[in-house]
């Protein structure tokens, strides 16, 4: 029998680079022209959907709502 000291360690296998999620090309959505001026930070969307879910008297269950009401909203905005 091996002594603990003698035997080899155990590796685990290695993955090729071509595995690693960072190695694979993203497929980003095409953007149309003028996307990027109609982006509004997450914090912008954040503070109106709040705003709204507090105008509604702070129901459960319409967080989805608020949120796309709120981006939508933003996105206006940002356009007009």
């Amino acid at each position: 029998m091996e002594s603990p000291r003698t035997r080899k360690p155990r590796t685990s296998p290695r993955t090729s680079s071509t595995d690693s999620p960072a190695a694979k090309p993203r497929s980003a959505a095409p953007r149309r022209a003028g996307a990027a001026a109609l982006d509004v930070s997450h914090e912008a969307i954040a503070r109106r959907a709040y705003d709204l879910y507090l105008g509604s008297g702070g129901g459960h269950g319409r967080d989805v709502e608020f949120w796309l009401t709120a981006e939508r909203e933003l996105k206006r905005r940002r356009k007009a």
